[in-house]
């Protein structure tokens, strides 16, 4: 609402053209409700309603825009006389100063609080074996020498039954959504359909009258999505008689699918 309300200081006409179901109220205030503004520059069209019951390409396109273009003149006339065509913009001449941040803060040098025995005489020609240590070490302060050695360590046996894979857990399909229940379960934990024991060949149970009626309520509702034409891809263009298909096969169409008449606008919509 800022925006328009500062937009209306300048000679500038916003049209805004709503396509589909809506809801617009939200965009009904944004032309309604703002006194605030130097001159009413702003005009919602909604689409469908405009052009709702118009048949002839012709007769939609005059109606859309005059529709459209019917709040030109008067805005015309209200910029004119508040004579807004000689405003100059408004720029910004100065800027704040770039912030510069300090450099960090040196870190204190590191003292050891228990400095460790100093040795001097460390042949290396014995390398250090973890966990042992190498011979003929010699300690100047014989309180820090260790009083044995461990041993090596030395890593245990491989276990087999560390090593074997886990066993899989049994679990019986459901004959009607195909879902897998444990093995212990009598009946499908999603459409509660009974289920057979495992490893036991049953034919499978006939789906009740529920179950028939919501596949087939499913099925429709994704058919519904789907371009009359191709049967693939969602529909995601409108043409101007309110028909729809995909982007594909509308880009390949000089007449509607439907009801044959010549095409002359695509929308485009964008579908999830």
């Amino acid at each position: 609402m800022d925006a328009l309300v500062f937009a209306s200081q300048y000679p500038l006409s916003i049209v805004v053209v709503g396509v589909g179901d809506g809801p617009w109220d939200l965009m009904h205030n944004f032309d309604d409700n703002l006194p605030q503004r130097t001159f009413d520059n702003f005009q919602f069209v909604e689409f469908n309603r405009v052009v709702q019951g118009i048949a002839n390409p012709t007769h939609r396109e005059t109606r859309f825009a005059l529709e459209a273009l019917m709040e030109i003149p008067e805005q015309f006339r209200a910029v004119r006389d508040l004579d807004l065509f000689h405003r100059q913009p408004t720029t910004r001449t100065s800027f704040p100063p770039p912030r510069v941040l300090p450099p960090p803060e040196p870190l204190p040098a590191f003292v050891p609080m228990f400095p460790g025995p100093t040795t001097t005489n460390y042949a290396p020609q014995y390398p250090m074996q973890y966990p042992g240590l190498p011979p003929q070490t010699s300690f100047p302060n014989q309180s820090f020498a260790p009083k044995s050695v461990p041993p090596p360590f030395q890593p245990p046996p491989p276990s087999h039954m560390a090593m074997a894979a886990p066993l899989a857990e049994v679990v019986v399909p459901c004959p009607v959504c195909t879902f897998d229940n444990p093995a212990t379960a009598s009946r499908c934990h999603i459409c509660d359909a009974p289920l057979a024991a495992p490893g036991v060949n049953e034919a499978p149970a006939r789906p009740s009258a529920d179950q028939d009626r919501l596949v087939h309520v499913v099925r429709e509702m994704h058919e519904a999505q789907l371009c009359p034409i191709c049967e693939d891809q969602k529909k995601d263009v409108v043409f101007q008689c309110g028909h729809e298909t995909c982007t594909t096969c509308g880009d390949q169409l000089s007449l509607c699918p439907i009801c044959r008449v010549a095409i002359t606008q695509r929308i485009r919509r964008f579908v999830s």
